[in-house]
């Protein structure tokens, strides 16, 4: 089959169609933003190389609202106006390049343009679906008018031509008009939206309604010159008053760029919520980096942020600089406020916590000087908290056991020591001093109640029964729970206390027994690990005197602990404690087989553990007397 041969038509150009509103729709920031379109507008009396470009918003005789723009720029002919505005998207940078031009009589001034894409010319359509223009250029000294509306879909703007009379318009520029019908604005909103996006420039002026906008009155607290890769840049640092934003504002040739953000890159430097980040207020001045900024001057392009980071981080790196600078000035007031805040858990800390307190505070202060106040106040409550957890025991095992003659060997040891683990020493001896004086005044007390409590506090303390039993491997085990149930049956028992941190705790009738004891794995007995080593403790009742049945009640627990062990060599250590001993007894210690019985008073047992402590404390004092607290602190605290 043969395929006729096709025909070829005559083309016939069509005109594209376009939806209604496609302009409004498609340039939605500028054609609904009031503080955007009238951004733009005086962008272009600035690319048009204007002195002064003043708005007015005004009633007309029907009470309608005007808003009229006025420049004094060059102006345009009405060919240049047909080109430049009938151009969707007109290519200012190729058509006109990126300098400004300058009527006649200002020549030697020099302007970068702002000016992109050729949209920011219709930003009155903001305010409604038509607006008037009126231009005479510098050149020609030629006059026109328009009217510019918003067309069909087969023409996005329809032009309309105005017979104006000449000889009224005298100077160079373009003024620009529109009835408002939607997106009003107030006179005092546009002169604070336009103070926020131009800085103040003696060669361009923005007067609204007979008052100057612009950034005009900066008061810097501090004045930068960065030089970054080429680029030159100023920092302005300033307090965040009037039209002045907090945050960090880059202004190119004048001209704000995006919004103020404490946001650089992908990176926030400060929050608002801050002192910091409420009260300051940065501006960096510059007019290189035009080539980084969108089109529509909404921030700078995402392609470039690579080139443009070591801008970020040398403006980050001087602010900090000076943020940690102002918290060195303020550092006395700004730590008395923390200690007032945190007063009370300070008061209930150590000497040692409250130092490490005011060294965080200096460091986190001086490292992030930005940081908010709630994040600083969570680090100084952590350190507080993990303070009050940390102890002095394992350091204080390493001297408990000396005896008083090896000064040499003590010394040794405390030179390895820092200034932070002597403190944390002393805090350990002085809560144990607290603990003996507390001891002494429950054991003064017949009320089983306050007995309660006085055991446990004693059982925790082992240390007051000599410094052999000051180790974290004396515990309860499973076989002491077992060994105690069936040492003490139940209805031999006032109560039996058996929670999961206190199942050595017996409470009988007149007296409470602990036991406690460590493990220890040995091949002999098949690796297992078994209880080696138990500590018997029986404190009688307040004001109870120990007599001869209580000693021999305590030897038969003694011998009953060592016959259900499974191991034959475990030692038992039994210590019997009341407020005073029988006529036919005395404070002593004996041996019963494999087991050790010690007889002893409160009042023994608090003396000479108080000796103990009070000459351990002596001994570091001593070791350190030619330190005083001051030199110490400022161990803790360097620079201070």
């Amino acid at each position: 089959m043969v395929m006729p041969m096709a025909k070829t038509k005559e083309k016939i150009p069509q005109r594209m169609l376009f939806e209604e509103n496609y302009l409004i729709r498609t340039y939605r920031q500028l054609t609904t933003n009031p503080d955007i379109a009238l951004a733009e507008l005086v962008a272009n009396a600035w690319d048009a190389g204007a002195s002064c470009v003043e708005i007015n918003i005004n009633n007309n005789e029907q009470n309608k609202e005007i808003i009229t723009i006025q420049d004094d720029g060059v102006g345009m002919t009405k060919e240049e106006f047909q080109k430049r505005w009938r151009t969707l998207a007109y290519n200012r940078i190729a058509h006109q390049g990126t300098q400004v031009e300058f009527p006649n009589e200002k020549q030697n001034y020099k302007r970068v343009a702002y000016g992109r894409n050729g949209i920011g010319r219709h930003g009155l359509l903001c305010f409604a679906d038509s607006y008037v223009i009126i231009s005479k250029s510098a050149k020609s000294h030629e006059v026109f008018s328009y009217r510019i509306s918003l067309g069909t879909n087969e023409n996005l703007l329809i032009f309309e031509e105005i017979d104006i009379d000449q000889s009224s318009y005298s100077s160079h520029g373009t003024q620009l008009s529109v009835e408002v019908q939607k997106n009003h604005i107030g006179r005092k909103k546009i002169l604070q939206s336009l103070s926020r996006r131009f800085l103040y420039d003696p060669q361009f002026k923005i007067i609204v309604n007979d008052e100057p906008a612009g950034l005009e009155n900066l008061n810097p607290l501090k004045t930068i010159t960065i030089p970054v890769n080429g680029f030159s840049l100023e920092m302005i640092i300033l307090r965040a008053l009037g039209n002045i934003e907090p945050g960090i504002a880059f202004w190119q040739s004048g001209r704000l760029v995006g919004q103020p953000s404490w946001m650089l890159g992908s990176e926030m430097i400060a929050d608002k919520r801050t002192k910091t980040g409420k009260d300051y207020a940065v501006i960096v001045k510059t007019n290189d980096l035009a080539k980084f900024i969108l089109e529509d001057w909404s921030g700078f392009r995402s392609d470039c942020m690579e080139e443009l980071q070591p801008v970020f981080d040398n403006v980050k790196e001087h602010f900090i600089d000076y943020c940690r600078k102002i918290n060195q000035e303020n550092y006395k007031t700004t730590t008395e406020g923390f200690k007032d805040e945190f007063s009370e858990k300070l008061r209930d800390s150590s000497t040692l916590v409250n130092l490490e307190f005011e060294e965080a505070l200096r460091e986190v202060l001086q490292t992030y000087p930005t940081a908010s106040h709630a994040t600083i106040k969570a680090v100084l409550d952590t350190v507080i908290q993990l303070g009050r957890k940390r102890g002095g025991t394992e350091l204080l095992q390493q001297i408990i056991n000396m005896e008083g003659g090896e000064i040499e060997k003590l010394n040794n040891l405390l030179h390895e020591w820092t200034v932070q683990e002597i403190y944390v020493v002393l805090d350990e001896i002085d809560r144990r001093i607290r603990t003996i004086d507390t001891i002494a005044k429950l054991s003064d007390d017949d009320n089983t109640r306050e007995l309660e409590i006085l055991h446990p506090l004693v059982t925790e303390a082992r240390w007051v029964f000599g410094p052999e039993f000051d180790s974290p491997e004396y515990t309860s085990n499973q076989w002491l729970l077992t060994t105690a149930k069936k040492l003490f049956p139940t209805d031999n028992l006032q109560k039996l206390t058996v929670p999961h941190k206190r199942a050595d705790l017996v409470i009988l009738a007149n007296s409470t027994i602990s036991l406690t004891g460590t493990l220890h794995s040995d091949p002999q007995y098949g690796d297992m690990s078994l209880t080696d080593r138990v500590l018997l403790i029986e404190l009688k009742k307040g004001r109870s005197n120990i007599i001869r049945q209580n000693l021999s009640q305590i030897e038969e627990y003694a011998d009953e602990i060592y016959g259900m062990s499974p191991r034959k060599d475990i030692s038992v250590k039994a210590f019997l404690i009341g407020h005073g001993i029988a006529g036919n007894l005395s404070d002593s210690s004996r041996c019963n087989g494999n087991a050790n019985i010690y007889i002893r008073t409160y009042s023994h047992l608090v003396d000479s553990a108080r000796n103990r402590l009070f000459r351990l404390r002596q001994s570091l004092h001593d070791h350190y007397e030619n330190l005083p607290d001051s030199k110490l602190y400022r161990g803790l605290l360097p620079g201070f």
